[in-house]
């Protein structure tokens, strides 16, 4: 039988640490860094008043799950965001919370133009920590998509109503956990184009070119 996307998540690096599974639920979430994860994770699925499910880690499940039985039983989503805006908000993250537990702390930045220019990726040009992994591995494996929807984090909002109407949260909101609300700013209000340079702009459209094309984004 088919495991296409089983192997997808335990081959890519990073990725089987953000997927969450729900069989109660019959859900898979995909689910990228600085796309509202923390409040969909805690607000929803982990909350202890929501006894209708328990996500579990897909390192914990059982991936003998075959294409068929992940695209007929569970409904698959996850969110993407522009990149741009995205490496930006990973910045300013890691600056205001340095002893955070889920990055990687050997990454110590002395200025955006650093983080991009010499922390994103590695000698082999793949992302150095799983909260900038590109999008489209939460969605695409071979070309193909397997998720059944791509939620917009500019969206956030109407998209969270689909998905709870889809499933069984249907008039479940969606608590604010950590971040800024408005979602094109750096976190003192200014745009966050203002902090690219030219140089710094063109790496980041190289590491996120695949992003850029499959979900339309752009500076």
């Amino acid at each position: 039988m088919s495991n296409k996307i089983a192997n997808h998540i335990e081959t890519t690096k990073f990725l089987s640490e953000d997927v969450w599974f729900s069989e109660a639920g019959k859900f898979i979430y995909f689910k990228p860094s600085r796309t509202a994860g923390t409040s969909i994770l805690r607000g929803v699925f982990q909350d202890r008043h929501n006894t209708k499910t328990t996500p579990l880690a897909v390192r914990n499940l059982d991936m003998n799950l075959t294409d068929k039985e992940i695209k007929s039983d569970y409904f698959t989503f996850t969110f993407v965001r522009n990149p741009f805006e995205k490496i930006a908000s990973c910045y300013h993250f890691i600056r205001n919370n340095p002893n955070h537990t889920n990055w990687r702390r050997d990454i110590k930045l002395s200025s955006f133009e650093d983080f991009v220019e010499n922390k994103l990726v590695d000698n082999n040009g793949y992302v150095t920590d799983g909260h900038w992994l590109p999008f489209h591995y939460y969605a695409y494996s071979g070309g193909e998509r397997f998720v059944d929807f791509v939620g917009r984090f500019e969206t956030l909002e109407d998209d969270w109503s689909y998905i709870g109407n889809k499933l069984y949260w249907k008039d479940r909101e969606l608590p604010h956990y950590q971040g800024h609300k408005k979602w094109e700013t750096t976190g003192d209000g200014h745009s966050y184009r203002d902090m690219y340079t030219e140089r710094t702009r063109k790496i980041v459209e190289n590491i996120y070119h695949k992003d850029l094309k499959l979900f339309g984004y752009e500076f």
